[in-house]
């Protein structure tokens, strides 16, 4: 069973890495295009990072960095992804749309996601 909670963070994280990149390649393309985080960094470019991390943290083997690479950037994602849909349901700004669903929802239950994986994955390895 924890092989397969791997694989489908794995799966979900690698997923999220691609739909970043391909939103951080629509704003150099159309500036913009994703909303600004602090009037600044666009947002889609910090959300890339933070799946970049948790990626990452498939195939780290230490058993301290994996961790915090994975928890880095889910947290950080998460945040974020709360910060946006609140925004977005309160009118402040938009995410960027697939097929009219903002993004920052599929972002906020990917993160969510994530993190119960990761911890289901720790209590079945404690019941070993």
């Amino acid at each position: 069973m924890n092989n397969i909670l791997k694989k489908i963070i794995l799966i979900l994280s690698a997923g999220g890495v691609l739909a970043s990149f391909y939103l951080v390649m629509s704003d150099i393309l159309a500036p913009g295009f994703c909303p600004k985080f602090l009037y600044i960094i666009p947002t889609c470019y910090i959300v890339l990072i933070a799946f970049i991390l948790v990626l990452a943290s498939c195939f780290i083997l230490n058993k301290t960095l994996s961790p915090l690479s994975f928890y880095s950037g889910s947290l950080a994602g998460l945040m974020l992804a709360i910060w946006f849909s609140y925004n977005q349901l309160a009118g402040l700004k938009e995410c960027p749309k697939l097929l009219k669903f903002p993004l920052c929802y599929a972002s906020l239950v990917t993160f969510f996601i994530l993190i119960i994986l990761k911890l289901l994955s720790y209590i079945k390895l404690k019941k070993r």
